[in-house]
């Protein structure tokens, strides 16, 4: 065999040993069955919680986006709605079968599309998948706005990009696959507590005082890999980005959460408090926790987590 044959057989055996990554819309299937199994074991509210909720929003006079509720002059602001927003997060499945669930009842929310989570693309920079978009437009045809779940500073820590950027790279990419974007929600992202900052900070308009001045250096070394990470704050007008609101300064009497798999006060308090008072309820619920596949449910204690009013910091 000649030289030339042989680099032609190995070069054969090669190709013949490599196995090609199955992909549904851009993401690895592997990935995606892996990520299923996962989120199947995390679900914490199942038929009678939905129940419940529906119950709650059965009580307003609408269900609105927190985009409809921001549009709408302050003196039609009625305190019998409820502002619906939705994170998320890591389950972009379950975020259409919940918008699918409200479509049904004639109720409207905001999703918040997190673009550093497993589902929006492979690899740090481009085009958002096929696979989330396919999940966004079906939550934007059944009459649901679509917003950035912010983690652009976090981004910029990893990364060494400038915040500002990261926005406008992201919401780019979205405005021209066709969601109007107009608001944002802050990301509790894992740095944030080590680090001292709050996603929202990113804007003029969302400063945190008690995390330090708006403009600064954010750094630290990462808690898991011990990398020096950094981030020159420079906060910009939200207008300069084409945005309108922050969903966390969004005006509320009584706001409601299922963060951790747990409620921060019963729903039927709030339900008595939003039916007694006339007070605006802002619902903030993560589909990654809710059953809509009949998965068995996490055990959880039954007391609620401190009664609060606003958005952590």
């Amino acid at each position: 065999m000649t030289p030339e044959a042989r680099v032609r057989a190995v070069a054969r055996s090669v190709r013949n040993r490599i196995v090609p990554v199955r992909r549904t819309d851009g993401i690895p299937r592997t990935l995606i069955a892996d990520r299923r199994r996962v989120l199947a074991r995390r679900r914490a509210f199942g038929p009678a919680d939905l129940e419940a909720l529906d119950g709650i929003l059965r009580r307003a006079e609408a269900v609105v986006p927190v985009r409809d509720y921001m549009d709408l002059p302050a003196a039609q602001r009625s305190p019998r709605l409820v502002v619906l927003r939705h994170d998320t997060d890591s389950d972009i499945d379950n975020s259409v079968r919940f918008a699918e669930w409200e479509a049904g009842r004639g109720y409207r929310a905001s999703y918040y599309v997190l673009h550093t989570d497993w589902y929006y693309r492979e690899g740090l920079a481009g085009p958002p998948s096929r696979y989330v978009r396919r999940a966004l437009e079906r939550i934007q045809a059944l009459g649901h706005e679509i917003g950035l779940h912010n983690n652009a500073i976090t981004v910029a820590l990893r990364t060494g990009r400038d915040p500002a950027e990261v926005l406008r790279s992201e919401l780019g990419h979205l405005r021209r696959a066709g969601f109007e974007v107009t608001g944002t929600s802050a990301h509790g992202d894992a740095l944030c507590r080590a680090f001292g900052y709050n996603n929202g900070e990113a804007f003029v308009e969302a400063p945190r005082p008690q995390n330090g001045p708006p403009s600064r250096t954010i750094a630290g070394s990462d808690p898991v890999s011990g990398r020096a990470l950094r981030c020159d704050l420079r906060p910009v007008p939200m207008a300069s980005l084409g945005l309108t609101y922050e969903a966390n300064f969004v005006q509320n009497r009584y706001y409601v959460t299922d963060s951790h798999g747990r409620w921060n006060r019963p729903l039927d308090v709030a339900a008595e408090q939003f039916e007694r008072h006339d007070a605006l309820l802002k619902l903030l619920v993560h589909p990654a926790w809710w059953a809509f596949a009949g998965e068995p449910l996490l055990a959880r204690s039954a007391a609620s987590a401190p009664s609060v009013d606003a958005p952590p910091a």
